[in-house]
């Protein structure tokens, strides 16, 4: 039996999307409203939106129902796109699980960053109040009478 490496091809790509998919609907910001949303509305739409593994399923299933990659023949299409399926599920959740160890390097800088950046702003607003003048006036005036 040949390799079916179109096939195969197909469901490598199929998992850099499905890995990247869940993980921006479950993980990222911009998809928080939605989770939010539909945890009020159930607790089941509530886990699947927040599970990358429970969101890879329905995103592979529904991309394998379009493309039909048939990794391995059966004679049986339902037993073929499911092999697939759970094939392409399989080295999406690998590929995500690489996406998360990246990020694990990426976040706490992000997060310093973030500290970083508010601390900035703190200092401006205050410059502009004149919060900070007047701290150093009265820092100055603590130091004239001290001495």
């Amino acid at each position: 039996m040949p390799l079916p490496v179109e096939a195969l091809w197909t469901c490598a790509v199929l998992a850099m999307v499905v890995s990247g998919t869940s993980f921006t609907i479950t993980g990222t910001e911009i998809f928080e409203p939605m989770r939010r949303l539909l945890s009020a509305r159930s607790e089941w739409l509530g886990h699947l939106t927040a599970c990358f593994y429970c969101t890879s399923h329905w995103v592979t299933f529904l991309l394998v129902a379009l493309y039909r990659p048939v990794l391995v023949s059966t004679g049986f299409l339902p037993v073929d796109l499911a092999i697939s399926a759970f094939f392409v599920v399989q080295l999406a959740a690998y590929l995500t699980g690489l996406l998360f160890k990246s990020y694990s390097v990426i976040i706490p800088v992000k997060a310093a960053m973030q500290q970083a950046m508010e601390a900035a702003r703190a200092a401006h607003r205050a410059q502009r109040t004149g919060t900070v003048g007047a701290a150093s006036d009265a820092d100055v005036r603590g130091a004239q009478e001290a001495g």
